[in-house]
């Protein structure tokens, strides 16, 4: 495939963005990156820029408002494989601003893909997400589970996901779809704090900085080990290299290829709570809440398909996600 080592990142400037971005630097990549700043900071680029000048490049652009300024980007950077990262993320705020979240995240894909249309780029890695699956979902999650998400958010990356296996169906495009359960941690330079998504990991450490004075629990009679709602965390460190394996599947593929991207155990809020105790050496003041509307008791996923295919296996530990979570600053 012509430029195999040059891949165009959207939403380069959030978590998991910089963090590939920097790997892919490491192992001599060509970036170019895009980002809105919607969610996250300007220091991030500047402090991969200042590391890499020669072959990082970096545009403020948001694909969701349509224009020139994308198809001449990939004409002039000629990627050979996209990584589709930018997207709003926060499930509670994509019910109160739905129509934001389908602009931003199905207009600015579609837009995405019109400009693909008019370049030789045909390969596109998707970040879609466990959101995208039905509540009724039985532990552990395969990929051939129902798909029927309750927030705009995860109706948002279902109908991406439609989208790129129509097109690939149609040979318009390749396509590998990654569905993250509960990304944590940092990679390296990737220590800056994005704006606040309302998640666990996030309350968790704004409590730590004493943002906070108590994390607020949703939930403790659940019908779980300790009553707490159960998740699949996994580390940045382990997504990024699922990416680098999707991206050398891209090259084989036929078609569109889906994959869940998480660890295969389920922990629970109490438990994370008391390994982020046992890192920081201080005990974390919880208040437990009435649960939220339509809150899942326990989710994780089924990762058989990603070791098979993609000969993929996540290595690190719980700890090890606690520990370099307390690193964002």
């Amino acid at each position: 495939m012509k430029n195999t080592k040059r891949i165009l990142v959207t939403g380069a400037a959030g978590s998991i963005g910089s963090a590939f971005i920097l790997k892919a630097l490491e192992k001599n990549f060509s970036i170019l990156g895009i980002d809105n700043f919607s969610n996250s900071h300007e220091k991030t680029i500047e402090a991969i820029t200042s590391l890499y000048p020669d072959r990082f490049i970096f545009e403020e652009l948001d694909i969701s408002k349509r224009g020139e300024g994308l198809t001449s980007l990939l004409k002039r950077f000629q990627p050979g494989a996209i990584l589709h990262l930018a997207s709003l993320k926060s499930v509670a705020k994509s019910d109160e601003f739905s129509t934001l979240y389908w602009r931003n995240n199905l207009l600015g894909t579609i837009n995405l893909i019109d400009s693909m249309s008019h370049t030789e780029c045909k390969k596109i890695l998707f970040s879609s997400s466990a959101a995208v699956y039905d509540q009724k979902s039985h532990n552990p999650i395969s990929e051939d589970s129902h798909l029927d998400a309750l927030s705009t958010y995860g109706k948002t990356k279902i109908a991406i996901e439609k989208l790129l296996t129509r097109l690939s169906q149609l040979n318009k495009i390749k396509a590998v779809i990654l569905r993250y359960f509960n990304v944590i941690g940092t990679y390296k330079l990737n220590q800056l704090e994005t704006k606040g998504d309302g998640s666990l990991i996030s309350n968790i450490q704004n409590v730590i900085q004493e943002k906070e004075k108590t994390l607020e629990i949703y939930g403790n009679t659940f019908q779980t080990k300790d009553g707490t709602a159960e998740r699949d965390f996994v580390h940045i460190a382990d997504v990024i290299e699922v990416n680098f394996k999707a991206i050398e599947f891209l090259n084989g593929v036929a078609t569109c290829s889906v994959f869940n991207v998480g660890t295969g155990t389920a922990t629970s809020v109490l438990k994370m709570v008391a390994t982020f105790e046992e890192v920081i050496g201080r005990k974390i003041g919880v208040q437990i809440k009435r649960p939220r509307d339509n809150e899942l008791p326990s989710s994780c996923a089924n990762i058989e398909k990603a070791k098979n295919e993609l000969k993929w296996t996540p290595s690190k530990s719980l700890s090890q996600m606690c520990e370099d979570s307390c690193r964002i600053r």
